[in-house]
């Protein structure tokens, strides 16, 4: 029996009431398919899940949001934007159902969702078995949600922000102060004096007059605030903290040392009982802030009377890629914010801002060139590069240089807006919001430049195509409202003996006026969680070469993991038996920047064991290029506990082919005087160079055999063959493939001598290169691959000398593993053929120690029957 489906045949966006009903509708069936999809998802794909859990939840709140909504208690104003907001909301969800993140709701004919309507159809019409039109309807839905979920962050937050702000807005809690409102006591250094706030700004110029030739360099935390930053009262005493981060410039820039200062007012005994304190004087202190790299733990001082204490113990020490900070201009230009992040990140820094207005850390110039971050590894990840977090500024600070009084009111005839306290944090707050795209002039007096930068705050404030996509119009206003003189005016008296009232009054409006929104708006849109724990921001680029590096990047922090699980089985063993030392690895290349950020950790830095320049006569370690930096770091990341040796055999790689001389030096060296187990040559030549190859040979006689050897294939396709030393009988020759081992179209045609040849991830691989790049740079090519695949061998060989503790070295259950046929089969092992019998194997561990390295035995039992086996 022929049946039809009844759709509507008006499907453009209703009004009112009925509006509600379809929104509720929509979210809730929406809702339901998100959830039945969580429940099919394996726990293997922990990540989509939770981004699909997490749509869910907003669905659902919103849905209940319409629920509880009486739109007849809502004013007009309010009702209006609330059905707008409503009416872009459904739009969204029928882009969101099309799976079409890219084109935004004008794309969509205006106020026509036939995919909800049909969706909904499902849920309202007896529908035939098989109808041509809504067959499969739900299986489309969920494919698309699955496709939401591999969507960028900023591609999927644009969709869970516009559910939050609705739900917020429909519950009138993100409205902004108004006179009357009740507010929560703030039990905050508000409550302090202005000198109490100052005693560490003032111990600062007290205690950093040492014999050093140049400045510390400070940083003032303002997470604290909102997270820490309470006082608290015992007795006679009020005290609080204040976190901060020091490094000494002298004679070569030190680590960061992270610091707690207490800062105690009072008559009492300020000191907890039972500790003891030690006072300090600039010079202690200033060896205190130096020693960071060996106590590795977090300092914590007191502060009385400008005096600095040391108390007694320590804390674990705060984890971060320690050299250098960035500044906000820098991470505006590098990094993409969300709109919660711009939010969050303002909120913090106008709170800070507030808390130390009456202070003397206003006399620092607060701009987006003083607020600084710092990159933060991943948990567990300490070997991986950082990431940036919104929620975590500080104040860029040097005291050694003559302090500078900036005017809290100006009180010249000549300047538009008198307040440039207000001023520099509003345009901190425009650029966050707009970008970095307020200019910064020179100019002749301070009135002109006062009077520019007003100007230019006022146009990017009223300029309605920089704030399209920040919907936040609470934020805006707050802003607006403070650019406007008249706010803060009624603040001004003509009598400069007054000053400090007016101050402490305008400090009240600048709270009522901007801090108490923001706050407001926060907490209506329940990102309060936000300002503790926050995702990192993500960079700008290109989306592919970005998404690139960030797959290589969790391709690598997989093999680091495995690392970590099986050296955890392994060490330590229940025998008395130790190794005499650590697995060895040579990097012949165009040296090294240890001053690399990648390098600045004790961690890391220990870890380089020798230097010797063979292109040169530098003392010290040094890459004029890069390319040396970027392998050794990779190499590092695979094998945190070897002993790297470092050989520059060229200062470029252009000087590769006027090297031969150079590196036949460095091969010998490294067998003869370092006695290395492994040997990574990350460049090639186009034909055979008979001294190179003698010097291999004769390496491993000297090393009997058990010598390592790697070089990169070749990046020129199949126009040229393999390049030498990689062509070599004694060299593993690596090729480079992407992280889903897909071989690259410019290695080398297959060699005849193996069985095998092999690939690991060469392609758009993050790492880290000499100043002054300060961050990581995504390099491809087969001496990227190269380098990761000796990183592998070593560590293989760690877990060998881990599993068979022996006063002989290499242990003799598994010495094979020291030859090159023997870590050939133990890659054979790790590996994947491609697309048999290509005979390209991509050597991928992680997954390989996950199915096989449960147990101890399992791993010992691996290693020797690998060694044994060729």
């Amino acid at each position: 029996m022929d049946s039809t489906i009844q759709v509507a045949p008006d499907l453009s966006m209703p009004t009112g009431r009925q509006l509600l009903r379809l929104a509720h509708d929509v979210f809730e069936r929406i809702c339901h398919i998100a959830v039945d999809l969580c429940n099919t998802i394996p726990d293997t794909a922990q990540r989509r899940k939770s981004r699909i859990r997490k749509l869910a939840n907003e669905l659902s709140i919103a849905r209940r949001t319409i629920a509880r909504l009486n739109t007849k208690s809502i004013s007009i104003a309010h009702h209006d934007e609330l059905q707008n907001k409503l009416r872009e909301l459904v739009i969204y969800m029928e882009m969101l159902c099309r799976c079409d993140c890219l084109q935004g709701p004008g794309s969509l004919q205006t106020g026509q969702c036939p995919m909800l309507y049909t969706l909904l159809s499902l849920t309202t019409t007896q529908l035939p078995e098989f109808d041509p039109i809504t067959e499969g309807i739900e299986n489309k839905v969920r494919r698309n949600l699955l496709v939401f979920a591999g969507w960028s962050r900023d591609q999927r937050q644009m969709y869970l922000e516009k559910l939050v702000c609705f739900s917020g807005l429909a519950r009138g809690d993100t409205l902004p102060y108004k006179e009357g409102w009740p507010r929560e006591h703030d039990h905050t250094l508000s409550d302090l004096s202005r000198r109490n706030k100052s005693m560490l700004h003032r111990a600062f110029l007290r205690n950093l007059d040492c014999d050093c030739d140049k400045s510390h360099e400070v940083r003032l935390s303002l997470k604290g605030f909102v997270s820490r930053g309470r006082s608290h009262r015992a007795g006679n005493n009020t005290s609080f903290n204040e976190d901060v981060l020091m490094r000494s410039m002298s004679p070569v820039p030190s680590v960061w040392r992270d610091i707690q200062f207490r800062v105690t007012i009072g008559t009492g005994n300020a000191t907890p009982l039972g500790q003891q304190s030690i006072p300090l004087n600039a010079r202690t202190f200033c060896a205190l802030v130096r020693s960071g790299h060996e106590l590795n733990s977090r300092l914590r001082l007191e502060v009385r009377n400008s005096q600095f204490h040391q108390l007694q113990g320590v804390d674990p020490h705060m984890q971060m890629d320690l050299y250098p900070s960035h500044s906000l201009r820098d991470i505006l230009q590098t990094h993409r914010l969300s709109n919660k992040d711009k939010l969050v990140l303002s909120y913090i820094i106008a709170r800070s801002f507030w808390q130390y207005y009456d202070s003397q850390w206003m006399n620092r110039n607060w701009t987006s060139d003083s607020i600084h971050f710092f990159f933060k590894p991943p948990q567990n990840l300490e070997r991986f590069p950082g990431s940036i977090y919104a929620n975590d500024p500080y104040l860029a600070a040097s005291f050694e240089e003559p302090l500078k009084t900036y005017d809290e009111f100006a009180g010249s005839i000549d300047v538009a807006y008198k307040y440039p306290r207000v001023l520099a944090l509003c345009t901190i707050l425009l650029e966050i919001v707009c970008g970095p795209q307020l200019e910064r002039n020179s100019h002749d007096t301070i009135e002109q430049r006062f009077n520019d930068q007003f100007a230019q705050a006022l146009r990017y404030a009223g300029d309605n195509s920089v704030w399209h996509s920040f919907e936040y119009k609470e934020f805006r206003e707050a802003l607006q409202t403070c650019l406007v003189s008249k706010t803060f005016d009624l603040a001004t008296t003509r009598h400069g003996s007054e000053w400090a009232h007016d101050l402490e009054h305008r400090r009240k409006i600048l709270h009522d006026n901007l801090v108490y929104p923001l706050h407001s708006l926060i907490r209506g849109l329940r990102f309060e969680s936000e300002l503790i724990r926050i995702e990192p921001l993500s960079l700008r680029g290109a989306g592919t070469e970005r998404r690139e590096a960030s797959a290589s990047r969790e391709w690598m922090e997989a093999i680091y993991d495995a690392h970590l699980r099986t050296k955890a089985l392994l060490d330590p063993l229940p025998t008395g038996e130790t190794n005499t030392r650590s697995v060895r690895v040579a990097v012949l290349d165009t040296g090294c920047d240890t001053c690399a950020a990648f390098f600045q950790p004790f961690e890391s830095a220990r870890q380089i064991a020798k230097w010797r320049d063979f292109a040169g006569e530098s003392s010290e370690p040094v890459d004029e290029e890069g390319h040396g930096t970027h392998c050794t770091s990779l190499v590092m990341k695979m094998a945190p506990e070897a002993e790297i040796y470092l050989a520059r055999i060229a200062k470029r790689r252009d000087d590769i082919a006027d090297a031969v001389e150079a590196i036949c030096n460095a091969i010998a060296w490294a067998s003869n005087e370092w006695d290395v187990d492994i040997i990574t040559m990350s460049f090639g030549f186009n034909e055979h160079v008979r001294e190179i190859r003698t010097s291999l040979i004769a390496a491993e006689r000297m090393k009997k055999n058990q010598l390592l050897l790697f070089a990169a294939a070749s990046n020129s396709g199949a126009n040229l063959p393999e390049m030498f030393p990689a062509c070599c009988d004694s060299v593993i020759s690596i090729r480079q493939t992407d992280r889903y081992g897909a071989f690259s179209v410019e290695n080398p045609p297959m060699n005849l001598r193996d069985a095998y040849v092999y690939g690991t991830l060469g392609r758009r691989v993050p790492s880290s290169w000499s100043l002054p790049e300060t961050g990581e740079v995504a390099k491809s090519g087969c001496s990227v691959a190269t380098a990761i695949a000796a990183g592998i061998a070593t560590m293989i060989l760690t877990h060998a000398t881990l599993g068979f503790p022996s006063n002989d070295y290499p242990p003799p259950e598994v010495h094979g593993l020291w030859t090159r046929p023997g870590m050939l089969a133990m890659f054979e092992r790790l590996s994947i053929e491609v697309e048999p019998p290509s005979r390209q194997r991509f050597l991928s561990p992680a997954e390989f120690y996950a199915r096989n390295g449960n147990t101890a035995e399992a791993v010992r039992a691996l290693l020797e029957e690998v060694s044994n086996s060729y």
